[in-house]
């Protein structure tokens, strides 16, 4: 309700598809080229797509969905689209005075190939977010030393106050590394060991000025009413 302007959260032409295999695969978001401001309505449209054999397309899922904050009881809230073929359910999480963490992951020892990057707050374990996964086309290839994993998402909102928990899963690997970083730890990396192989995780904090908010109006029931 802000404006109107689109802000792609997931966008893929036909031929970069991602395979969903199972109803507990995730689609990989990618970063929003600005925040999104939940002071009224946030619409969600959904429009997705399956091949067919014979290589024909038709929709999966599509339609409107929204997010209104007064219905925002916990940290999480599940709001879902549900349609005569599938029914897509998006997590959505109210971040409050939030800082932007911009990650970066680097190979100093390789070769190494990741399988999946998932990352959470430390106050809110249960909304977590995809940065990477080698099973939908971000990169699959083996990463040598001196190069970087290239990530469909870098950026996330954390509560001022709250860590960042990474949740690290190699090919090789049965034991998933988790790395927890805050905005006060003084190197603002971690360097961790994945079989033979050995990577950086670099983590850069940026302050989200603050909005003025306005006291004449409070949240009852599901509307907003002026005092």
């Amino acid at each position: 309700m802000i404006d109107y302007r689109c802000v792609y959260l997931f966008n893929r032409e036909a031929d970069d598809s991602q395979v969903i295999t199972s109803p507990d695969d995730m689609l990989a978001l990618m970063d929003p080229h600005r925040g999104l401001v939940p002071e009224d309505i946030i619409y969600f449209e959904i429009n997705l797509k399956i091949k067919c054999d014979g290589g024909a397309t038709k929709d999966f899922s599509r339609g409107l969905t929204d997010f209104n904050i007064c219905r925002l009881r916990e940290q999480t809230m599940t709001a879902s689209l549900t349609t005569w073929l599938s029914r897509v359910e998006l997590k959505i999480a109210h971040v409050p005075r939030p800082l932007e963490a911009s990650i970066a992951i680097n190979i100093l020892k390789g070769p190494l190939v990741l399988k999946r990057v998932a990352a959470w707050t430390s106050g809110n374990t249960e909304a977590s977010v995809i940065l990477y996964c080698s099973e939908v086309g971000t990169g699959t290839q083996m990463a040598k030393s001196g190069h970087s994993i290239a990530l469909a998402r870098r950026v996330v909102f954390v509560p001022l106050g709250e860590q960042l928990v990474l949740h690290l899963v190699g090919h090789d690997e049965d034991e998933p590394h988790v790395l927890a970083l805050g905005h006060c730890d003084d190197e603002g990396h971690r360097v961790c060991k994945m079989g033979s192989s050995e990577l950086r995780v670099e983590v850069s904090w940026t302050v989200i000025p603050k909005r003025e908010t306005n006291d004449w109006r409070e949240i009852v029931g599901n509307v907003w009413l002026l005092k």
